[in-house]
């Protein structure tokens, strides 16, 4: 049996219900010595999160934290400085040394958060995974993954589904799609919210989503 499938199936049905809007004293403390909270995103992971041109803080992002201060009601007490990662390991490693108070997005199951000394909140959206890949679908497809260094969640992923294949790394996400398109690598693993942005370019006209 799923280790968390009681609490799982509690919070889906009462989810809503289960959220504290009330601050602890320790987290009372806290708004009491800051008055600034250090928040570290992805620049490049829309619709979630990224960077417009004038390096602004942009996506998801935004709404969900400016809402977390409201139902809170400290919007007046803490302002939130955004600071951008192109890697997931250096915006963790931040996060130990107290240069961020939050980042945003981190992913994985509750084995890699421990392993990552990181303490997860519940998700803020539910997205799928989809696999993708050029031409027909067979057995090679999934023998090699093209895998962005810079994302663990990616890496946490693919080889949590597919122990077996070969991971590649590349620099970005696009490089990724790229090496499956050159044969370097059988697929790719991406955000199911983000795979539509990011195959609609006309280089991956070719590549197949599932």
């Amino acid at each position: 049996m799923e280790p968390y499938f009681r609490q799982n199936l509690q919070y889906s049905n009462f989810g809503n219900s289960l959220i504290s809007h009330t601050l602890s004293e320790t987290e009372q403390e806290w708004i009491q010595e800051h008055d600034v909270m250090n928040v570290g995103y992805f620049e490049a992971y829309m619709p979630y999160c990224g960077s417009d041109q004038e390096g602004n803080v942009t996506g998801l992002l935004t709404d969900v934290m400016a809402e977390i201060l409201r139902r809170l009601k400290i919007e007046d007490q803490i302002t939130v400085q955004y600071m951008p990662y192109q890697s997931y390991e250096e915006m963790v490693a931040d996060l130990h040394t107290g240069k961020l108070d939050v980042a945003f997005p981190v992913g994985g199951e509750l084995w890699h958060a421990e392993q990552d000394g990181i303490f997860s909140s519940s998700p803020v959206v539910s997205a799928g995974v989809d696999l993708a890949f050029a031409g027909s679908f067979d057995e090679e497809t999934v023998t090699s993954i093209a895998v962005n260094k810079n994302n663990k969640m990616q890496y946490y992923y693919t080889t949590s589904n597919f122990p077996d294949a070969t991971i590649v790394f590349c620099d970005t996400v696009e490089d990724c799609l790229v090496a499956v398109l050159h044969g370097k690598a059988g697929s790719t693993i991406l955000n199911g919210i983000r795979t539509n942005s990011l195959l609609s370019d006309s280089r991956y006209s070719t590549m197949v989503a599932i």
